[in-house]
């Protein structure tokens, strides 16, 4: 046998063993796949029949019970329209604005039932409609009640009752809703500045009283014969009139009454 054909047969030889190796190597995977997959094909198996047992249990439940709730709802207190009427009706024919937000904010908290929704809604927004006229009219009265107020001190009090009143206002989307609450907004800002208005002229009526108590005790206590006994009166005269007043808080008119009474002592 010529060396180059034993050669060439080593090398068939050689491939011949590697291409075996390869394809015994490959077999096993083979095989290892279908164990794995008939392991798999057993848990879906027996999956199905879980569902299946889960799927029967429901139905029969859903049968014994006779009514067929929602998923997610189970333990849920679902509310109907009856309820919610009459919740409404717990507040009386004519409540406060207070009684009338803590019912809309009950109702609105509820969770309904599916066929009940649509009529629910309907009777939440009329709540909405009384609680936007309520707020309007106390709102009014209030702020009407502030321009009214004997000090200073009630009227601001006042004014932040009826910002609170306000704030229980029911927004919505429609321009009618929008404009209600934009006028009664700016009303209650225009109500600030008349208060404030109103704050210091009541300040400076009070101050020009002080500033006669203090000309009038200057002309009762000055003397031309004996001008440093008077001094002691006159400067206790000022004190006492004038010692509380602010000038920045005087207008004009008020300012020039204060400066003429300092002069003089």
């Amino acid at each position: 046998m010529r060396p180059s054909t034993v050669i060439v047969f080593f090398v068939l030889l050689g491939l011949s063993v590697i291409s075996s190796c390869v394809v015994a190597t490959r077999l096993k995977n083979v095989e290892h796949l279908q164990e794995e997959t008939a392991k798999l094909n057993d848990q879906l198996g027996k999956l199905r029949g879980e569902l299946r047992t889960v799927v029967a249990s429901d139905a029969a439940s859903a049968a014994n019970s006779g009514n067929a709730s929602l998923p997610g709802t189970e333990g849920l207190d679902l509310q109907t329209t009856a309820d919610v009427e009459a919740r409404i009706k717990k507040i009386g024919d004519t409540p406060t604005a207070h009684e009338l937000a803590v019912c809309l904010n009950e109702v609105d908290g509820w969770v309904v039932q599916p066929d009940h929704e649509e009529a629910v809604l309907n009777l939440k927004q009329q709540l909405a409609s009384r609680l936007r006229q309520q707020v309007t009219k106390e709102v009014i009265d209030v702020q009407k009640v502030c321009l009214n107020a004997p000090t200073g001190n009630e009227a601001i009090k006042r004014h932040a009752e009826a910002g609170q009143l306000l704030s229980l206002y029911p927004m919505a989307d429609d321009p009618v809703t929008v404009n209600g609450a934009k006028a009664l907004a700016e009303q209650q800002v225009d109500i600030a500045t008349r208060i404030e208005v109103l704050r210091r002229q009541r300040y400076n009526q009070w101050a020009c009283k002080q500033i006669e108590a203090a000309i009038n005790g200057y002309n009762n206590g000055s003397s031309y014969w004996s001008p440093k006994k008077e001094n002691p009166l006159l400067m206790k005269s000022l004190v006492e009139s004038l010692g509380e007043v602010d000038p920045a808080q005087l207008e004009p008119a008020v300012m020039e009454l204060y400066n003429y009474s300092s002069s003089k002592f």
